[in-house]
């Protein structure tokens, strides 16, 4: 699965300034998952509020397609051979993260943009399909956050893979104004 270090994005007057932060959310399970991903080293996607704009560790922009559409797999390509490999998940995720960023610009005009964590997971079918999505957001609970980027991520296409189903978990930061 995937990692992360802990990371918050604070804006002032248009900056972008990270500091680190293992802030506790109060909800104990979620908590407990985020730091397991911790320990395992990988970095959350961090989206930023307002504009919509998605980092990468150290203040790199995240590609992204069109807001809120996924970017098909071609279907003529043949399965990968073997389990689906982490980075082809990462990659995925990378090229739709203007779609949850999306979700949090309409959480924000719902006046949800206070800014929190969340763990999307994902359980990929050997076809490249999402069948299961999940997404633990404390923070957002009672807002539409959750419920858009669960949509959305089902609509996202990954490579076809000979072994699996894949199981995978990426942390996101939203950065509120």
């Amino acid at each position: 699965m995937f990692g992360m270090r802990s990371v918050c994005v604070a804006g002032l007057l248009g900056v972008l300034m990270l500091a680190c932060s293992a802030a506790s959310t109060g909800n104990a399970a979620f908590d407990e998952k985020w730091a397991a991903l911790e320990k395992q080293g990988g970095t959350p996607l961090i989206v930023q509020g307002g504009e919509g704009r998605a980092l990468l560790g150290e203040v790199r922009e995240a590609a992204g397609t069109p807001e809120g559409s996924a970017e098909p797999a071609p279907a003529e390509a043949m399965p990968l051979e073997g389990a689906l490999p982490d980075s082809a998940v990462t990659s995925v995720i990378k090229r739709n993260v203007r779609a949850v960023g999306s979700c949090f610009q309409l959480a924000a005009r719902e006046g949800s943009g206070q800014g929190g964590k969340a763990i999307v997971s994902l359980n990929i079918g050997t076809e490249g399909r999402v069948t299961e999505v999940n997404v633990e957001a404390p923070a957002f609970e009672g807002t539409s956050l959750p419920g858009c980027v669960q949509s959305r991520a089902k609509g996202w296409a990954f490579p076809k893979f000979t072994e699996g189903p894949k199981q995978a978990s990426f942390p996101f930061v939203f950065a509120g104004q």
